[in-house]
């Protein structure tokens, strides 16, 4: 008999496991992985200064050989048009310095001139020399490509030397005075020219690229401050204390790395120039600790 209830208590567990056996419990509710936040943009200063005296080498560079060469230009000349033939060379090198914020570039010259009388007088023909001097202001901007950009507006100014062309005399400071664009065009679009190729992307350039070579913080465990350029900002540029001053501002996001390498990270190219409202000697990051 008590075999028999073994039997049945043991078919009953059966038939109870077996019932189990086709349970199915619903899945539990899970929550989301919480997203990591993005990192703050952090600022870190940089400036890059160009000695006023490494422009002056270089405008004095490219005006070696002349600053104006014309020939046959129509100027009125007190009987209508005559044509003039002028060269112009500088007797001095050119200065530059601040002033205002601006750059003031001095220039002394002389020059030759021959001027030819209008119509059936022209065998009549004269020629003098003179000297001069042009002065000129210029602002500086940075482009987008990292290039200078300028502005250069100035007045020549010319000693009276006189010109007798057959009855007629004429006084060579009066004619170039009045067509100032002779002399200012060539020496004002020399320098805006020169000042553009002034190469400001590699220096930008190296200090873009260093922000991205990770700082060791800690030791134990090793950690990494590793951060991510994301863009530069540019103030307009300054002129004081016998330098042009380009104050910048390099936008960054960072996180801490535990490694006992350098973790990889790679700046990326250098992305256009963006304007900066107001020069910053601040250095600001703000990195998450999870």
């Amino acid at each position: 008999m008590r075999w028999l209830n073994h039997r049945v208590v043991t078919a009953g567990l059966l038939l109870a496991l077996s019932a189990c056996s086709n349970f199915n419990a619903p899945a539990p509710n899970r929550t989301p992985a919480r997203l990591t936040p993005a990192a703050p943009v952090s600022t870190v200063s940089a400036t890059l200064t160009i000695p006023l005296t490494e422009i002056a080498s270089i405008l004095n560079a490219k005006t070696e050989r002349g600053i104006a060469n014309v020939s046959g230009r129509p100027v009125k000349c007190g009987i209508g048009n005559c044509k003039l033939d002028l060269r112009a060379v500088r007797t001095g090198p050119i200065e530059v310095v601040g002033v205002n914020g601006a750059l003031s570039l001095h220039l002394p010259f002389e020059l030759e001139a021959q001027m030819a009388a209008p119509g059936f007088l022209s065998m009549l023909r004269a020629s003098a020399n003179g000297r001069g001097e042009a002065n000129a202001t210029t602002r500086i901007g940075i482009a987008p490509d990292w290039r200078l950009r300028s502005s250069t507006q100035g007045t020549v100014h010319v000693e009276n030397s006189h010109l007798r062309i057959g009855p007629i005399v004429t006084n060579l400071a009066d004619v170039l005075n009045d067509n100032q664009e002779l002399l200012s065009r060539p020496l004002w679009r020399l320098a805006d020219k020169q000042l553009a190729n002034l190469r400001l992307e590699p220096e930008v350039e190296k200090a873009w690229q260093k922000l991205a070579v990770p700082i060791r913080v800690g030791k134990k465990p090793v950690t990494w401050l590793v951060l991510h350029p994301a863009r530069v900002r540019v103030a307009a540029p300054e002129v004081r204390a016998g330098q042009l001053i380009l104050s910048l501002g390099l936008e960054v996001r960072g996180e801490v790395v535990t490694a006992e390498t350098p973790p990889p990270n790679t700046a990326g190219p250098l992305p256009p120039a963006a304007p900066m409202q107001h020069p910053s000697d601040r250095f600001v990051v703000s990195v998450p600790a999870m």
